[in-house]
């Protein structure tokens, strides 16, 4: 318990007290720190009685360099941006680090641009064959500070966003998964450089008899960076013979209508096309197969597991059938590449799909999004602050188009076009904030406008 003898008597400022920062905030109280709450917001009556409780003082965020400054460490809260505070980077301690210094026991991460919560989802239950007591959280769930009041836990499993692993300094995991790498938050981390880096930082700090799994795309970038761990790496086809040679640890990838391996110069399937679940895309798959062979798990076990899953909503959920027609709420895409993986996904049913993409790009350019799906779907309906930037983008690539300022007004003109046996694919490719607090709050607003329309049975 050295780390939490370091954060005793230490005054430490949360900046932010939302989710994580009220765990953070339990959490270091109890470690003996003397603990400050600052947050942009003002805080409830049970909020601010909780504190008082506890001795803690809080205050609105005003002079934010003075608070930083009067503080021996600052824990900040990973949707805020700290790239202007660099002169304070040495006091920031992150959630990551405090909990890989607390938790005695194997951790296993997801990060990656999409399917993490898929994925992650699938893994905890199929890792409870090795470890019956998982406890799973991170970005999906609870916080993980909180595990560490868990007695009974004998491995972790975390979902990794790029914010949470953005200012880490030690964490360690025994496997991480990288499901892919494509643009996304640019707005916050500024490049796909800075982006990747944030990334990276799930692997960075492992030791020679831990294990990452990522995109072989990445097998430059990674090999340059010299990790200590074994690097295992995933594709969707098999690799040339000239890549393979130059890998140390595995290969996962599909071909032959199965999941194979080469490990030391020897292929083996380990799982066939017929046995993979229709839960998640073959791309999660993958990497599902590739940590389950790393901890020699079974794969035999996926088979019987589809009915025990219940995947989180709003990832190509399929929430209303009417007069033939197909509602899918895909509401978690928030990259491009997430909404073509749902594209495809469907258009293995060979009917005319209508989607919506909107929301905010997020600094990302989504021409080639749009030019990717142009031929795929029957109509782009935009919407969202950005729908105007949308439809120029849909003109020039020759899509067929419609767009709005609001959901519920491109929805509209999507009832005026659609017709049985058409799939409707909410699927925006980017963030919410324009029109609503977060994806879940967007995806339920969509499930919303179709259950009203559809109990009008107004569809041709």
């Amino acid at each position: 318990m050295k780390f939490i003898m370091k954060l005793c008597n230490k005054k430490i400022g949360v900046w932010g007290y939302g989710v994580v920062g009220k765990s953070a905030t339990q959490f270091l109280h109890s470690a003996g720190a003397t603990v400050d709450v600052l947050d942009k917001r003002e805080l409830t009556s049970e909020e601010k009685n909780y504190l008082q409780k506890l001795q803690i003082s809080w205050q609105q965020q005003n002079d934010i360099e003075n608070w930083l400054e009067n503080h021996d460490a600052i824990f900040a809260s990973p949707g805020i941006d700290l790239r202007q505070y660099t002169k304070f980077q040495h006091t920031f301690i992150t959630e990551l680090d405090i909990f890989s210094k607390h938790f005695c026991k194997p951790i296993l991460c997801v990060t990656g641009s999409t399917g993490k919560t898929s994925t992650t989802t699938i893994l905890s239950e199929l890792c409870k064959q090795k470890y019956p007591q998982l406890w799973t959280g991170g970005n999906i769930g609870t916080c993980m500070l909180d595990a560490l009041c868990e007695k009974e836990t004998d491995a972790a499993l975390l979902e990794l966003s790029s914010f949470q692993l953005e200012n880490c300094t030690s964490f360690a995991p025994d496997v991480a998964l990288w499901t892919n790498f494509y643009p996304n938050h640019l707005d916050r981390h500024g490049t796909l450089d800075a982006y990747f880096d944030a990334k990276y930082h799930a692997i960075e700090h492992q030791n020679k008899n831990q294990h990452a799994i990522v995109p072989i795309a990445l097998f430059d970038k990674i090999n340059d960076r010299n990790p200590h761990s074994t690097i295992h790496y995933t594709a969707q086809s098999k690799p040339e013979a000239a890549t393979l040679r130059k890998i140390n640890g595995c290969v996962f990838y599909y071909a032959e209508n199965a999941i194979m391996v080469m490990q030391n110069g020897i292929e083996r399937k380990l799982l066939p096309l017929n046995e993979i679940p229709a839960i998640s895309f073959l791309e999660n798959w993958i990497g599902i197969c590739g940590l389950l062979h790393i901890l020699n798990i079974p794969h035999s076990k996926i088979t019987s597991i589809e009915e025990k899953i219940k995947l989180p909503e709003h990832r190509l959920e399929k929430c209303a059938v009417v007069n033939g027609v197909d509602f899918y709420n895909d509401s978690k895409a928030t990259t491009s590449e997430a909404t073509i993986a749902a594209v495809q996904q469907l258009k293995r049913y060979n009917r005319p799909i209508r989607i919506f993409i909107g929301g905010l790009g997020k600094g990302v350019n989504r021409t080639p999004l749009i030019n990717t799906i142009k031929n795929l779907v029957a109509t782009i309906y935009c919407f969202g602050n950005e729908h105007e930037q949308l439809a120029k983008k849909c003109a020039a690539e020759g899509a067929h188009f419609f767009h709005a300022p609001k959901l519920a007004e491109a929805y509209t003109l999507c009832t005026q076009h659609m017709q049985t046996g058409d799939i409707i694919l909410f699927s925006p490719a980017g963030a919410s904030f324009d029109e609503f607090k977060n994806y879940e709050e967007r995806g339920n607003y969509f499930k919303n406008i179709v259950n009203d329309f559809t109990n009008d049975n107004r569809i041709r």
